[in-house]
């Protein structure tokens, strides 16, 4: 489980006057809300720390949470009013940034929010405004010092100077995380604000403080990660950029992500990495980071999208296998059940597990077998679907089935053809197969290929 702590907040765009004001168009957005957002896509089960407004501004906030599979029972709810960023154009088109946060709910995280910690946690991430300003900053700085489950710490400082604009307050704070971060990822840009040394420099003091992995990002010039044995520089992805917005927060949840699947969320396995997996991670969040800059706004990818745009399968044979116990069926159906928070199954939750189970699917090829059944005893399943250990992240095998049948069961009401192919020709292959999966019993249909 990652958490992820830090602000919620709105940008507001002044878009064109109009007859009695001025139009506005308010987009969700604060680098943590899109950090969490991005790991949630990416497959990765998360919750957010924070404390949101009750209004309906807090309320629009909670409910894209909730459709984005991010899990909010770590979230705080008060009286005080949500974060406004307003931006707006002069008659030569320059920005002008005005920010209205002093009093918000963001900045009221109070310490007994600690204790909503899941007991899962192998990850906390933190930064931005939130870390530096409010009773918020105190607390992360609590969590830090505490960290009840040994989980990784992964730092972004993300420097807004329209926030809090005394640079000191920054610099102090990137000192007192460096020996207690394992995962620090900066820009060139919040480096050059804080930071007079070059990005090697800079680097190697953060690793002799005790950083384990640290990542420069460079914008069109691609990243420079290094850790105490290894230094690897790896270029931009040639993109059509539309704009930036969440690219930073794409990357790290990107290199969060692999690091995750690699089994690599220590400060032992950091030190582990060889150049050709430090370059292969700094790759994937490069890659990640591409495909938001081609998108209008924060609009961070799926873990399909980045699997397509590498031309790579979701996941490897080696760790379908390894979650199955040495079983690929078993394996497979834990890739599919591990998108769903427990006790909750979005719409978009369970997208993202059936593109998970297909993208293995595809990567594993046909499979041996007797239609390659799912082993209900198989001790793979009964620990992660049965519910029965304290924070358990899955749920019951049961409630997948039937959230999988309930869907397949809706696309066959605008069916189409003996097979039930809906008319939505971008989601047909999706649903014919998953039809043909629930017709053979749960998790059966493993080596149908389209």
């Amino acid at each position: 489980m990652f958490v992820v702590c830090g602000e919620a907040l709105f940008d507001v765009f002044a878009t064109a006057p109009t007859p009695t004001g001025m139009a506005l168009d308010a987009r969700l957005g604060g680098s943590p809300f899109n950090l969490a957002v991005g790991l949630a896509r990416l497959g990765q089960p998360v919750s957010f720390l924070t404390t949101v407004s009750r209004g309906f501004l807090g309320e629009r906030l909670m409910q894209a949470l909730g459709s984005e599979g991010v899990g909010t029972a770590t979230v705080q709810r008060s009286d005080a009013p949500t974060t406004l960023s307003l931006v707006g154009t002069d008659a030569a088109g320059v920005p002008s940034y005005a920010f209205y946060g002093d009093g918000a709910a963001d900045r009221q995280l109070a310490p007994a929010a600690l204790s909503t910690l899941p007991p899962d946690t192998r990850a906390i991430c933190l930064g931005s405004y939130a870390t530096v300003v409010g009773e918020t900053a105190h607390t992360l700085r609590a969590l830090v010092e505490q960290n009840p489950t040994n989980a990784l710490i992964a730092y972004d400082p993300n420097i807004r100077l329209n926030v809090q604009p005394d640079v000191s307050a920054w610099r102090e704070q990137i000192a007192w995380m460096l020996p207690r971060t394992d995962v620090l990822k900066v820009s060139d840009e919040d480096l050059a604000l804080i930071d007079g040394r070059s990005p090697d420099d800079f680097a190697r003091a953060a690793l002799d403080a005790g950083v384990s992995l640290v990542v420069v990002t460079r914008g069109e010039r691609g990243a420079i990660a290094w850790t105490p044995a290894q230094r690897v520089a790896v270029a931009a992805p040639t993109v059509a950029v539309v704009d930036t917005v969440g690219a930073g927060d794409t990357f790290q949840a990107a290199l969060l992500t692999w690091l995750a699947e690699h089994g690599a969320l220590s400060g032992t396995a950091l030190h582990a990495l060889d150049a050709a997996a430090l370059a292969e991670a700094i790759a994937f969040a490069a890659q990640a980071a591409a495909i938001t800059c081609a998108r209008r706004g924060a609009d961070l990818p799926t873990r399909a999208d980045l699997a397509r745009a590498m031309g790579t399968p979701l996941f490897l044979d080696e760790r379908v296998t390894r979650l199955g116990g040495s079983s690929l069926p078993t394996g497979i159906a834990v890739l599919g059940a591990q998108s769903f928070p427990a006790g909750r199954v979005t719409a978009l939750g369970i997208e993202h597990a059936i593109e998970r189970v297909e993208e293995a699917i595809m990567a594993a090829g046909p499979l041996p077998g007797a239609g390659g059944e799912l082993d209900l005893q198989d001790p793979a399943v009964t620990t992660l679907f049965a519910g029965v250990a304290p924070g358990e992240t899955h749920l019951p095998l049961d409630t997948v089935e039937r959230a999988f049948r309930e869907l397949a069961d809706h696309a066959a009401g605008s069916a189409v053809a003996a097979r039930g192919m809906p008319t939505d020709v971008a989601s047909a292959a999706r649903l014919v197969w998953l039809r043909e999966l629930m017709h053979h019993g749960p998790f059966r249909a493993l080596n149908l290929r389209r």
